[in-house]
């Protein structure tokens, strides 16, 4: 990472139906709700508050998003508001679940008990199902796009849209936490964001935002 400071914005996609449906989404998708239209909106008003407000911590100069339906609304909506353009990166997408993708979590567990539970807490002991990709595959390249970013982008601020799962991955790395804290990172709701300053080893978060 460069050793000017990158201030990262890290959202969560809105609402989708399979959210409502408690379904595995991994790298399948299923469109916005209205409320995760909403969401989105209201994440980009808050960001745009954010860099007008007191604090004049100036402009969004970029949207970076995941190659996933679900985050690619999420940042068009955001990137209109803050007039900036969208940078799709597969390296931001969901953690691919193989087989486990559409199922509910009901469906997950009856398949994979054992898994289930590891992917839920213990994510260093988790197996995933053919097609699927570790925890560790999923921070190792969540990590590598976000290091990225910050040398196209040093001293700018960022708005990434990920994911769920891929955020988690992202927060315990930068804390120099193992991968068995991600359970105790807090959820990470619909359209919240995060906000990392990220310099060359080192990073300030500020949570749930």
């Amino acid at each position: 990472m460069p050793s000017v400071e990158t201030t990262i914005f890290i959202a969560r996609h809105g609402e989708t139906l399979w959210n409502l449906e408690k379904r595995m989404q991994g790298q399948k998708d299923s469109p916005l709700t209205e409320k995760g239209l909403k969401q989105a909106e209201t994440l980009a008003n808050a960001l745009r508050v954010r860099m007008s407000g007191p604090a004049g911590e100036g402009t969004i100069t970029s949207v970076w998003s995941s190659c996933l339906g679900r985050a690619k609304r999420t940042a068009e909506i955001c990137a209109e508001v803050l007039d900036a353009a969208v940078t799709p990166a597969k390296g931001l997408n969901e953690i691919a679940l193989g087989q486990w993708e559409g199922l509910t979590f009901q469906e997950a567990e009856k398949m994979s008990p054992e898994q289930f539970y590891n992917f839920w807490h213990r994510p260093s002991k988790y197996i995933p199902t053919a097609g699927g990709e570790t925890f560790q595959e999923l921070q190792d390249r969540m990590i590598n796009v976000l290091k990225s970013i910050c040398s196209t982008h040093a001293g700018q601020n960022v708005l990434v849209i990920s994911h769920w799962i891929a955020i988690k991955t992202v927060l315990v790395r930068v804390q120099g936490l193992g991968l068995d804290d991600i359970p105790a990172i807090p959820r990470i709701k619909n359209g919240s964001f995060h906000t990392i300053k990220m310099a060359e080893f080192s990073a300030e978060i500020t949570y749930g935002e």
